[in-house]
């Protein structure tokens, strides 16, 4: 409604949208995870770097994936168009998502590096 009542940039409601997001929901510790086996077969390794979205665990209906700040929106609309339950995202640093990603999805380095470069 903003960007076509106001004509204000979707970017920027994007934007505004993820640091609120941030804010209310807090950023978690992947180290404090219980990280479920069964959920990572969710996704495969591309589809894991492409969007930096990590499937974690169940909890009751949902399933909790742990995605960065600056990879929130594509993490969403991802989710949105391919897993099919309600999901449950949970914040984490770029850093130790990428640790984490290499752990549970390991790639090369250089596809790793250039999944980084995806969002800047």
């Amino acid at each position: 409604m903003a960007e076509r009542l106001y004509g204000i940039n979707a970017k920027a409601v994007e934007d505004a949208w993820v640091e609120q997001y941030v804010r209310v929901a807090g950023v978690v510790d992947l180290d404090e995870q219980h990280v479920d086996t069964e959920c990572l077969r969710l996704l495969n390794r591309r589809q894991a770097w492409q969007f930096h979205l990590l499937p974690l665990n169940r909890e009751d209906t949902d399933l909790h994936v742990a995605t960065s700040p600056k990879d929130l929106v594509r993490a969403v609309n991802f989710s949105g168009k391919k897993l099919d339950e309600p999901v449950h995202f949970l914040i984490a640093e770029r850093a130790q998502l990428r640790e984490f990603l290499m752990k549970h999805f390991p790639v090369p380095d250089y596809i790793a590096n250039y999944a980084s470069g995806m969002q800047e």
